[in-house]
């Protein structure tokens, strides 16, 4: 198996020499190459991609934010970190939409070589040479137009309310996706992973919401703009919704606590980014599931497999981990692929059991150990218990 190439590129040759002793255990594992001018770096992913680029946002012709731009566009496999300094949050910000994970000066050894090794593990655990294929090039969940307009009319108030903003971010999985990723980054130091919208918005504060906000607002890629009009982008996140809230109600009835009914709501909002990503991007496959504006769910995750050789779970699951979001999220999403759902011991397991009573299948032989029927009719409800 070939060694993954690692580039890092920064304009200071002191940074480079650190990166170098820093990671003289490696050296072995990993093909390590060192830049101080960025072009120099694109050059040679033009001669063999990348598996992994690391580069500093300030330095001098080609700047950080334009080489990551170029990656993306032309190595869409490269997996794009930024790692700079505190001072740059904003260039940091400018670079949200670009990069996959981002890393604050000045960091150690193991931080660094964790968050790679993490990185390709994901690549090695859910990124099958399918995954790899579809994903690459992803690098914005759509997020619909009439949540970022709430959201921006709340933040342009005199007198923000972080709840009310916490609602509307955790209606909208574009969003909220980007919100835990920016909030979980070493720019912004959280002193633990950070797994749900509220605590994301309550540790980031106001001001960086707003340019998160905006940012993303500007940046994510609409569904409506492509098949089945605005009423599929509504219905994909109206399902997510109701399978959050339906995870989170058979939680509570099993005895979870209030920060584990948390965790498995937000894998049930982040059940299906996969879907949102998969449309936007290859909406001739999907087309001939609108019937009359409504998207046929039945069966999506086997016409998925055919065309793609994987279904939108994996894709998910694979997208948010190469952000960087906690392993409980990205774990959670890819269990809930498999539908298996007999113990519900893991939040995957309870969303997978949600999704599957929203589809109206029969699980009543689950009765003998919990409440199915009860579920079972909170899902015909279609309302949030």
């Amino acid at each position: 198996m070939d060694r993954p190439r690692i580039f890092f590129v920064d304009d200071e040759p002191h940074v480079l020499n650190g990166l170098r002793r820093m990671l003289r255990s490696r050296r072995e594992a990993w093909d390590l190459m060192f830049f101080e001018d960025a072009r120099r770096a694109l050059v040679a992913c033009g001669a063999e991609p990348a598996t992994v680029v690391v580069c500093d946002l300030r330095m001098p012709g080609m700047d950080g934010v334009t080489l990551l731009d170029a990656l993306r566009d032309r190595f869409p496999q490269t997996i794009r970190f930024v790692l700079s300094g505190q001072s740059e949050a904003e260039a940091g910000l400018r670079a949200a939409g670009i990069a996959h994970q981002f890393l604050s000066k000045p960091t150690d050894g193991p931080t660094l070589i964790a968050a790679i090794d993490n990185a390709l593990d994901l690549r090695e655990r859910l990124g099958g040479k399918a995954v790899v294929a579809l994903v690459a090039s992803l690098t914005a969940i759509p997020a619909l137009p009439g949540s970022y307009r709430e959201l921006t009319e709340q933040l342009r108030r005199d007198t923000l309310d972080t709840e009310a903003i916490a609602e509307i971010v955790a209606r909208d999985p574009g969003i909220a996706t980007r919100l835990i990723q920016v909030a979980n980054s070493s720019y912004f130091g959280a002193p633990k992973r950070i797994a749900t919208v509220r605590g994301a918005v309550q540790f980031l504060g106001m001001e960086t919401l707003k340019s998160l906000v905006l940012t993303y607002g500007v940046l994510s890629q609409v569904v409506h703009d492509r098949i089945g009009g605005a009423p599929v982008a509504q219905q994909i996140v109206e399902t997510m919704l109701l399978k959050s809230a339906l995870s989170a109600r058979i939680a509570r009835d099993l005895g979870w606590d209030r920060a584990e009914r948390e965790l498995v709501a937000t894998v049930g909002l982040l059940s299906d980014v996969g879907l949102l990503v998969l449309i936007d991007n290859f909406p001739e496959t999907f087309e001939p599931r609108i019937v009359d504006g409504v998207l046929q769910m039945e069966g999506l995750a086997r016409l998925e497999r055919a065309a793609f050789g994987v279904d939108h779970a994996l894709v998910g699951a694979y997208l948010l981990g190469t952000w960087g979001l906690p392993d409980s999220l990205t774990g959670g999403v890819a269990d809930q692929a498999t539908g298996q759902c007999g113990s519900l011991a893991t939040a995957g397991q309870i969303v997978a059991l949600a999704g599957r009573l929203m589809l109206g299948e029969d699980m009543s032989p689950l009765e003998v150990r919990w409440p199915v029927s009860a579920w079972t009719a909170v899902a015909r409800e279609g309302a949030p218990p």
